[in-house]
């Protein structure tokens, strides 16, 4: 194993990008564990949360973001304790956080090991199988070297270049209501903004119809609870914005083209985002068709229209 370990760690070092480094970590300790899952998750302590970096056996959804807070699921609590995590039935701990994107349900031994460099947390180490059982001692030991190893190889400076594409030190939005606010924001990593996702497809239609189904329901409901909250506290502006988000999302049209999309191939995130870009398309012509329309009415009225007699 030792032989093995030398392998990894020489491959990892050499290779020219952390984004490749990271693919063949989890994919030899794979082969040389003979596990079915190995993920990396790396540590933005700047957000406090980790993002899944590299995985072999999960499914790792293409265009969107996979993070973890650090208070969250068991690559949380090896973050907290720092030291490895070696459970039979990973789902019967109360730590436990499923995560539907990464299709991770039929896994139930899980090992976990911190990444530390200089007493820095850089990330967790996890490796995971089907069957119900622990890892032995010597598997806990390979692992927990080749951490340390791999900690050497990964700088601080590199994890910052990494995560430079989720970070945004300035965003720009449309005002809902007039008036000024000062106040500390928070922006929820864990899901793509329109500009992190790309085009991509899958075979497995009838799981994207299952997900974009749920997470419209799920929209659906947050809409009507923020209009009831809004109605009750007597923001009636502010409830009204919620309900015509609500009647948007019921559209026959939106949800029959978006569905459409996912039956052709296309991810929940890329149907939504080329149906929605599509619909902006046509907003946009509308607008400028009745502008263009209420321009030449007030140049056929002239002057008599703004004096009328």
């Amino acid at each position: 194993m030792l032989t093995r370990l030398r392998e990894i760690v020489e491959k990892v070092a050499s290779a020219p990008r952390l984004n490749e480094a990271l693919d063949i970590l989890v994919t030899d300790i794979c082969a040389a564990m003979e596990t079915e899952v190995c993920s990396v998750y790396l540590a933005d302590n700047d957000r406090r949360c980790y993002y899944l970096m590299a995985t072999r056996g999960l499914k790792k959804p293409r265009g969107r973001i996979v993070a973890l807070a650090f208070d969250e699921g068991l690559v949380g609590l090896v973050g907290r304790l720092a030291e490895p995590i070696n459970l039979a039935d990973a789902q019967k701990h109360p730590s436990f956080k499923y995560i539907p994107a990464v299709k991770e349900g039929r896994f139930r031994a899980f090992l976990g090991v911190p990444i530390i460099q200089r007493r820095q947390l850089l990330g967790v180490l996890v490796v995971q199988q089907r069957e119900l059982r622990q890892f032995d001692e010597s598997e806990e030991s390979f692992l927990v070297t080749l951490a340390t190893q791999i900690a050497g190889i990964l700088s601080q400076s590199q994890l910052n270049a990494l995560f430079g594409q989720y970070r945004q030190t300035r965003i720009r939005a449309l005002p809902a209501s007039s008036g000024v606010a000062i106040a500390e924001g928070w922006m929820d990593v864990s899901l793509p903004l329109m500009e992190q996702v790309y085009e991509a497809s899958t075979l497995d239609t009838a799981s994207e119809r299952e997900r974009l189904t749920g997470a419209l329901e799920e929209a659906a409901n947050e809409f009507r609870r923020y209009s009831k909250r809004y109605a009750a506290g007597a923001q009636k502006e502010t409830a009204a914005i919620f309900d015509l988000y609500s009647h948007l999302l019921s559209d026959a049209r939106l949800r029959r083209e978006l569905f459409a999309e996912v039956d052709k191939g296309a991810v929940a995130e890329w149907a939504v985002k080329k149906i929605i870009e599509k619909f902006a398309r046509t907003v946009c012509r509308a607008q400028r068709r009745l502008s263009e329309r209420a321009r030449g009415r007030s140049a056929h009225a002239g002057p008599a229209a703004a004096f009328p007699s």
